[in-house]
Parts: C-alpha cells; structure tokens; sequence
C-alpha cells in the first residue's frame, strides 16, 4: 500500500545527505525572528504583498445533509469543513517548509465523525515541486496547552542511526529508536503528540502539490480513503501533518503555506507545530543555532479538514455582533445560532445562550443570559469604565447540553480623560505592544488618550483634544480624514501628525493621483500629487529591500535624524526598511509638495520605480507646515517605526533609528509644546553606565536587572556560573540611551552563586548574585 509506495523514497533518505543550507535567522528590533530572503526565493517566511487578499470568511462552512461516504442509504449525516486559520487577514505570509520538515496543524472533532479529506492553501511550490506526504497522528495534550503558544522548542524522538541527527517526528515514524527526548528550553517536557490514527506503518500518502492551486484560499484537498475513513469520537485532537520528501535536509524544494503574519508571543489561538530536519536558528531562543526537533510557531496556516459527522453535535453559533469599542456601553449583541443532530434530529434544538465578558482577558467570566429563539437570540454587556479592555464571546447549549463557545472578541472602552492630547493607532487591535510602545522613543511618557476602535465617527470625540497624532496601519487603517479636516479648520490652534505608509496608495487604489484645492491632501497634508510604491519597480522581491531615505539638512525633522546618523560610527545612510523592522513589506510612497503653500520637505526617498517601472530619482516622502491659521502640519508617507542604519542588525552599525528620541514623532511632541517625561526626567536621559543590584537577592526562581545606558550603545548581558561557564545570554543587541529591566527566570539552574556580566561599547561591569531554592 502507501509504504510500498514509497520505498524508493524512504532508501533515499538514509543516503548521506550533503546539503546543509536552512539560512539563519535574524533578530528583528522588535524581537520576532524570520529567516531572511535569498537569492534562492527559500525564505522561510515571505510577507505577502497587498495585492494578494485573503478573502476567505471567518467560518467557512457547508453544512448541508448529504449521503454517508461509507453507507449511501444513511441519510442522516452532515458534511462540515472546518478550518484551522479562521482569521481573515491581509496581507499575510507565505510560510514554507524544507526537506525532510513536517507541518502540523490541530483540529478538534466537533462531534462524532468521519475524517474525509485534508486540505491545504498552497501559496507558493518551487518547481519542479517535491513530494508531499500526508498523515493524521493522535494529539496528546488538551486543548488549552495547545492554544496561543510562543515560538519555543519542545524536543523529538530518539531515532538512532537515521542520518537526520538521530531525531524523528512521531511515536509511530520506522526510524523511531527510543522514547520522548525534551528540549531541555521546552516549557513543558512531557510528549505532544500519541499514536499515528492514518498512516501505513508510520508512512503517510504521498502526493504532488498542485501549481494550479497558488491562490489565497484555494485548496489542494486529498482523500483519505487509501486507507479507511478514520472515525474519530467527539473531542478528539487530531494533527494533520504534511512531510517535505526533498531529502535535502532543511534545504532543497520549498512549499509555502499561506498564513497570518508572524508573531512570537502567543497571539494566536491556532499556533502551527514545525518539526525541523536541520534546524530553526533562532538566536533569541536556540544558544546553539542548531535547535533542530519539535517547534510551535505562533502562525496559524490554512488547513482544512472535511468531516461527516454522525454524532450529536453542540449548537453552531453562525454570526454575532462584533464590537470595536469607543465609548463606555452598554452594547447590544445579536446572535444567529442554530443546532441540527443529523444522528439523532429529536435531539437537535438550542437550549439557552449567553453572553460571557471578562475584564482580565477571560482569567474570569461574567454571564449574562440572551432572550429570544432559535435562530436569534440578543443580550448586552453592561456599562464599563473607560480605558479597559473587554473580552467577550458567545456561549451556547442545545437541548442535550452540549455547549459550544464561540472565539473571543475584544474591543477597549473609551472616554476623554482630559488630556490634550489623541494617538489614534489606526488599524491596531491595542494600544500597547509592539510597535505602538516604541513609536515615541525608549521611556517617554506623556499625557495622552489613546483610541484603537477603528474609524472616528463623531467630530465631538476629536473636540476634546488640541493635538492628534494619527499613525495609520498599512492596509488596514480607516479614513478619519473627513472629520481631521474639519476639526483642524474649526481651531487654528489644533496640530496634527499623519504617519504611515499605504495611506495615500491604498485610498487612491495604488494609482498615482493628483489633488486640488479642496481635498484634505492639498489643504492639509500639503500634497500636490502622490507617486505609490515608489521601492517597485516591477520586480518581485524588491519589497523585501529597504529604501534609502535623505533627511534634509537644517529641517525641523531632517536634521535631528542626519545629527543621529552622523553619531554613529561606520553609519552612512538611514534607510527605511519594514521587512525586518516590523515584519510588513516596503510599499513606501513618495509625493510632490503643493508649491508656495510653506511646506517644508523634511525627507526624500530614492525611488526604484514610479508606476511599476524603473524610475530612479528623489522625491519627498516626509514634509511639514504651519498653515495659515496657525495649524502645524507633519505628514509621512512611510512608517517612522522602520528607520534603521543598516540591512539587519548583523552589521556592526545597525542602529534602530525608528525607536529614538531623534525620530520625528518624538520631535513632534516638542514641536506641538506638549510636556514629556523621558526615563523620569523632564527631558533627561541617563547621563552615566550603571548596573544595579539585582532584586530580589537572594531570589527564586526569578529575579530583575536594572541597567542605564547614557549612549547608543552595543548591549550583550550574560549569566555565567562560578566556573565560569556560560549559562543564559538575556540581552545581545544594540540599544537606545536610557534605563532598562530585564527578568532572568532560573527555574532551570541549581541553587548556588551566579555571576551576571553586562558588555557595552565603553563598558564592563559585573556582579553577584544568589539563587536558593
């Protein structure tokens, strides 16, 4: 059967193998990882452009009764797809996987079912494509260790003597040697995964990635009937895995999978498992870039899965009042909700539903029971303070109570505080986090309301407040320009900031446009006509390469960017480079000013392409004005976050420029007169190095290090034993001047005395520390 299939494959694979070629990782400023962009196009993560559109629903279902695949004369059944990337989002990554990789992706059986087919949202195949193998193994852990995980590395199968590092995937693989062997990093060590449910002897099906299929939500489905439908119970955790035949280990044919940007920190309820042949070089996480076994990856890929469910199913909550927040409540939700038991249709029947809020992001749940009938049933969410973030979803039981919980929504409340002063983070989930904690500079504070709900529909909102700063996300901010106008025009004394790139493409539909007296791009933002996706220039890939950016000499905003850049050594150009500081593609734009209006241009790009075609030349992408009324004016075509000095921090010039006091946000702060406090001085920095005492001392298991750094500075801080050796690096990168805590958890070292040792460019100093347990 299967294994016949491919014996051929399997001798292969024991040959030696001499292709060793997974690119490192780098370190992002913001602290994700990614594999970078070769030549080769065998990235492992490619950030899609914005004209490839997820357009899939959040629950793309096809219930419907139809005859059982096993027994034509049973009736009572439903076929279901389920997915496992139920988040619509654009743009997103094209995640892909070497030889001798496996991806799995988890689902949990709604009900009583049958495992019919598999599929997979292929986005890219270098050709000629490799084979695939396709199998279904028993997930071991509940659900709620599965959810929301971190890129952390978990461990492998002992496999001695298999030519891939004496490791392998699964329980059931035939090159499996031993038991369970835990990465001594992983958070937990127990096993993840049981049993192989589909497979032959450990072998999957093999079968070609189709190239017809590259399209964003277009899926390559494969039948499982090979070897027998799998009949799976209720609440059963099944992983589909694809294997990489290629027997190039970590290297050779890449698949691409499309999926949601790449996280780190547990952003995702459907994070993806990565089992790597070679390795996942990580160097935040894996001290010896050879982390190869077991990774969960917070990325959710598109994975389906076409069940015939025969059991008693809990009832499908089919929509609900989505809420984006803005004032303090109360709020209506509505929700259609239905409950058809094709086993069993005396059974089928919505018994009650609820809504479930929490104020500490679900720890706790407050219900409030729904009026109504099958299928519309409403309640409300009472009354909140403002400034606090709700979480909410819909909790349903049929009849035979069973229950079935929708996904959580969360929205912030909101109110003016008093303050002078809106960040409008526009096209942002929260109003913390990164990068919305770094676009004013390391540790500034100043008095500010903050508002992440969507478009502003009241010119009375923006009333309460002298001074807007509106950073607008790419691709996925609204248009609040209508109400900024006329706001700014009922005051002269109001200022404005406007940051980030896409927001004149995307509103003119990324064709170059002119504007006239009239529109808010001439009267406000001082724009006479826009030049879209001035870094392409009809290639593909340049959107992964930075811009270089000329600040101009003796401007408000230029000037103290050139001041930056002439402080650090080597340093000689600044450019604008997305794809590593945020993750984002470069789609920047540049604009002509509108002539003897009194705009200042503060920035200019050097262009690749104008209209898609080679165009080198230098056009402003920053400027600034005082209109007459006395209104001040700053406008960036590009996201001030992505500022740097150097490709990747690989470079011993690298500096994040986007993140410093010098960046023109921060400068804005001065130029709008709004008070600052910076690391707890009015305007203060660190004026000397220091390193203090580590506290709690004695500590266990956990302990924090404060340090203050009064320059641009190279940071390494490391943790070393008495002998000596090194046992934990916390810090290795390039840091702004100011003050800084780091947490060092020892729950893995044995009590005795450590040394921690804090490395700058002019510094060295170290100290003591006791950990008892």
């Amino acid at each position: 059967m299967l294994r016949k299939i491919v014996t051929v494959l399997v001798v292969l694979f024991i040959l030696p193998i001499f292709i060793n070629a997974q690119e490192r990782t780098v370190l992002k400023p913001l602290g994700m990882s990614y594999l970078p962009a070769g030549s080769s196009g065998n990235a492992e993560v490619i950030p899609l452009s914005k004209y490839q559109v997820f357009k899939m629903k959040q629950s793309l279902k096809n219930k419907n009764i139809h005859n059982n695949y096993s027994n034509p004369d049973n009736t009572l059944t439903l076929i279901d797809t389920l997915f496992t990337n139920p988040i619509p989002i654009t743009p997103g990554s094209n995640f892909g996987f070497f030889g001798q990789d496996r991806m799995l992706m988890w689902f949990e059986a709604p009900a009583d079912l049958f495992l019919k087919e598999v599929g997979f949202d292929f986005i890219s195949i270098n050709q000629p494509a490799p084979l695939l193998e396709v199998k279904i193994v028993q997930v071991v852990r509940p659900k709620n260790e599965l959810e929301y995980l971190g890129d952390d590395w978990w461990g492998w199968y002992e496999a001695t003597g298999n030519g891939q590092f004496n490791a392998t995937a699964f329980l059931d693989d035939p090159d499996r040697t031993g038991p369970w062997v835990p990465n001594p990093l992983a958070p937990d060590p127990n096993e993840i995964f049981g049993s192989d449910i589909w497979s032959d002897l450990g072998v999957g099906q093999p079968f070609t990635p189709d190239n017809d299929t590259l399209t964003v939500g277009t899926y390559q489905f494969i039948d499982l009937a090979a070897l027998g439908y799998p009949d799976l119970a209720a609440g059963t955790i099944f992983g589909v895995v694809l294997k990489n035949l290629d027997p190039n280990l970590g290297a050779g044919k890449r698949v691409g999978i499309f999926g949601n940007p790449v996280q780190t920190g547990g952003f995702y309820q459907f994070p993806l498992w990565k089992y790597y042949a070679e390795a996942n070089t990580n160097p935040g996480q894996c001290p010896t870039l050879d982390c190869y076994g077991w990774w969960s990856r917070d990325i959710p890929l598109s994975y389906a899965a076409v069940v015939e469910i025969y059991g008693n199913t809990a009832p499908d909550i089919n929509s609900f009042t989505v809420l984006s927040g803005g004032d303090l409540g109360p709020w209506t939700i509505d929700a259609n909700i239905t409950d058809e038991n094709p086993g069993n249709p005396d059974s089928a029947g919505v018994g009650s539903a609820m809504i479930q809020w929490s104020t500490d992001g679900g720890t706790n749940w407050n219900d409030v029971a729904m009026t109504g009938s099958e299928p519309n049933f409403t309640g409300e969410i009472p009354a909140q303070p403002a400034f606090i973030k709700i979480t909410y979803r819909i909790s349903a039981t049929d009849i035979t109570n069973l229950t079935n919980n929708s996904n959580p929504v969360n929205f912030y409340t909101f109110a003016p505080s008093g303050a002078n002063t809106l960040v409008i983070f526009n096209g942002f989930n929260d109003p913390t986090g990164s990068p919305q904690d770094f676009y004013f500079g390391p540790n500034v504070e100043f008095d500010r309301d903050t508002w992440v709900s969507g478009k502003i529909s009241e010119i009375g909102l923006l009333n309460n407040y002298t001074n807007v700063f509106e950073i607008w996300n790419e691709n996925a901010g609204a248009y609040n320009d209508t109400l900024i106008k006329q706001w700014l025009e009922a005051d002269g004394g109001r200022n404005y900031l406007l940051a980030g790139q896409e927001y004149l493409g995307a509103k003119n539909g990324y064709v170059d446009s002119t504007y006239s007296a009239g529109s808010f791009e001439y009267d406000i933002l001082g724009v006479a006509k826009s030049y879209n996706d001035v870094s392409f220039a009809g290639v593909s890939g340049q959107q992964d390469i930075p811009s270089w950016l000329q600040p101009e000499a003796g401007t408000a905003f230029g000037q103290p960017l050139l001041d930056l850049l002439n402080s650090i050594p080597d340093a000689d150009s600044l450019m604008f480079h997305p794809t590593f500081a945020t993750g984002n593609a470069n789609w920047i734009d540049g604009f002509d000013v509108v002539s003897g209006a009194g705009v200042v241009v503060d920035m200019k790009v050097e262009t690749r392409g104008i209209g898609g075609v080679t165009n080198v030349q230098t056009l402003p992408t920053m400027a600034h004005r005082t209109l007459t009324a006395g209104n001040k004016i700053i406008f960036h075509a590009f996201d001030p976050i992505a500022l740097t000095t150097a490709v990747d921090d690989t470079y011993p010039y690298f500096y994040w420029v986007g993140a410093d006091t010098a960046n023109s946000v921060f400068q804005a702060l001065q130029w709008f007169d709004i008070p600052v406090s910076v690391n707890g001085g009015e305007g203060n920095l660190p004026i000397e190095f220091a390193l203090e005492q580590n506290y709690p001392n004695p500590f266990n298991p956990a302990t924090t290090i404060k340090f203050s750094i009064p320059e641009v500075s190279k940071v390494t801080l490391k943790i070393y034993d008495l002998l000596g050796r090194e046992v934990s690096t916390l810090i290795n990168d390039t840091r702004n001047a100011g003050n800084y805590e780091v947490n060092f958890d020892a729950s893995g070292l044995a009590s005795g005395m450590y040394i921690y040792t804090i490395n700058t460019d002019n510094y060295t100093l170290s100290k003591k520390m006791m950990l008892l347990k």
